[in-house]
């Protein structure tokens, strides 16, 4: 299968009302407050246009990876940090870069699936194109130290996973399921076991 989605019409408006809203209901709730504000798992020192444009790229590469898993896109939540951008328990994450890394920041959610997508900057293009370059099965504890990076070298302070250590999607579709059962419904769900459906790090 060819990972690749050309964003419709109506996902492209979609996308943008949804993001608008979501930044919207931020800038009404917390106002100037970055302290209270919480952004990309982190305080953010972004500015109202900044935020909406970044807000905008993020929700384009949600509704393209929400096309090709063929789960739909999650109801956000202004100024929280939420969990799972698709089907409430899987993570995306965007890079404008072909090759660009998968970021994640310590307080990302954590176990998860995360998905990269690899699109253009916004206003590119009319109909962005986007190319999901992989995924990997999430836990913080047992991230890999060569991943991790802090500025100046990087920005922000993270995980900066490579295309090369992804996972094929191929798989990600297989094991999707199973691994949405037991993230959200982790006291009744047996974890998936790492010849299965792992969303393990080994």
């Amino acid at each position: 299968m060819n990972w690749e989605h050309t964003l419709t019409e109506e996902e492209l408006v979609s996308a943008i009302k949804q993001a608008i809203f979501e930044q919207s209901e931020a800038y009404y709730r917390f106002g100037d407050n970055k302290d209270d504000y919480h952004d990309h798992g982190g305080h953010s020192g972004r500015n109202l246009e900044e935020r909406l444009a970044n807000t905008i790229s993020g929700k384009l590469a949600e509704y393209a990876a929400a096309s090709l898993v063929g789960v739909p896109v999650s109801e956000g939540e202004a100024g929280v940090i939420s969990h799972g951008d698709l089907g409430g328990f899987i993570e995306i994450k965007a890079s404008v870069y072909s090759s660009g890394h998968l970021v994640i920041p310590p307080k990302d959610p954590s176990p998860a699936p995360y998905i990269l997508m690899i699109g253009p900057r916004l206003g590119e293009n009319r109909y962005p194109k986007y190319r999901a370059a992989g995924w990997i099965g999430w836990r913080k504890e047992k991230a890999s130290e060569r991943w991790w990076r802090t500025p100046p070298k990087s920005k922000p302070a993270g995980w900066w996973i490579p295309q090369s250590d992804l996972r094929p999607m191929e798989e990600f579709v297989e094991r999707r399921d199973a691994i949405r059962n037991y993230l959200l419904n982790p006291d009744t769900v047996a974890e998936p076991q790492p010849t299965h459906t792992d969303i393990r790090l080994d």
